[in-house]
């Protein structure tokens, strides 16, 4: 069928995750939210026609293909899949302005930028573990990154006076300070794995040709690791551990996208 053509399929997740962004921010202009249903509905079904998009670029028949865009596009995906799935137990609605977007500009990279990059993960469990836990990693890492941003956005907001609108709409910010330390716990405990597990698996983690993927992994755990101590040992909040998160996900992303 016409219609299934993998290109169409994640133009139509586009449409729909862009429905999903538009509701969230009508609901923040206008207080007139649509239903939950609605909302969870558009987003849902455009991140299983992603999941069908990826599906399709990755497997290939010389193996799995994991271009950049690719494995920004998975990473965005499972960034999708957290807000989704967490806005059922937490607030973790209003990270779809962020988490959608991401993924209709990661789609729109895999149109823009075909090529392919083939890895033989189906042979290799290794290699096949490493990649899925290094995009899980960076995917919770990004929802901590945009836990900070709307937390900046929500400071600033309280300190001049503005909007006082949406920051009603918004949870307190010492509520989403704590959901904030509580995803960095998350994505520490992550992040340690992953490098642990890359020298266990691979054996060359710390070798000079891995430096440039291997030392921004070890700074951003650096960073988030003080953030961390400065929390629960000095209380530090506020724009310091935005700041810190911010630089932590940035140096991390930096080093994963480095040729």
């Amino acid at each position: 069928m016409q219609w299934l053509n993998p290109s169409t399929i994640v133009v139509l997740a586009m449409a729909l995750y862009g429905m999903a962004t538009v509701l969230q921010c009508r609901y923040w202009i206008t207080q007139k939210h649509a239903s939950m249903s609605v909302w969870f509905g558009a987003g849902i079904v455009g991140f299983f026609l992603q999941g069908y998009g990826l599906y399709h670029l990755i497997d290939i028949a010389g193996g799995q293909n994991l271009t950049y865009p690719i494995v920004f596009s998975l990473m965005t995906w499972v960034f999708s899949f957290f807000v989704l799935f967490g806005a059922l137990f937490k607030p973790l609605v209003n990270l779809s302005v962020l988490a959608f977007p991401l993924s209709m500009l990661a789609i729109l990279l895999t149109m823009l930028f075909p090529g392919q990059r083939v890895e033989q993960t189906g042979m290799d469990t290794e290699t096949f573990v490493h990649i899925w836990f290094a995009i899980l990693t960076t995917a919770v890492l990004l929802v901590t990154a945009s836990q900070a941003l709307l937390i900046a956005v929500l400071d600033y907001l309280l300190h001049h006076k503005r909007v006082i609108r949406l920051v009603q709409l918004l949870p307190p910010l010492q509520s989403m300070e704590s959901m904030l330390f509580g995803m960095i716990w998350g994505g520490f405990i992550l992040l340690s794995i992953l490098l642990v597990s890359s020298q266990w698996f691979f054996h060359n983690a710390f070798h000079h040709t891995m430096l440039h993927k291997t030392l921004p992994g070890v700074l951003a755990w650096g960073i988030f690791l003080m953030l961390l101590i400065g929390r629960y040992g000095f209380g530090w909040r506020g724009r310091l551990a935005v700041r810190g998160t911010l630089l932590g996900v940035f140096i991390l992303m930096a080093g994963y996208f480095s040729v």
